[in-house]
């Protein structure tokens, strides 16, 4: 018996530009945020905002190396000091 998500209209692609993948993303979002203090969820959020202006596709699809690249540019160097 197929799960309710395999057939769910949730995991149907939107459109790769825009609003249609910031809302795409939306729910992965949600779910890492979930449980989370308040303030933490802010600080959080605000922080995915800013990789989600970064990158060029989905959150799932993004690689290892563009996450990296984003926290190298973001934290700077070991001073806390931004690049």
């Amino acid at each position: 018996m197929p799960s309710s998500i395999e057939g769910s209209a949730a995991l149907q692609p939107v459109a790769i530009t825009g609003q249609g993948r910031a809302a795409g993303d939306d729910p992965l979002v949600e779910v890492w945020l979930h449980g989370r203090s308040p303030h933490t969820q802010r600080a959080y959020r605000a922080d995915a905002e800013r990789f989600r202006t970064h990158i060029r596709v989905y959150l799932y699809k993004c690689r290892d190396s563009t996450i990296e690249r984003f926290a190298a540019r973001s934290l700077g160097s070991c001073d806390g000091k931004p690049a």
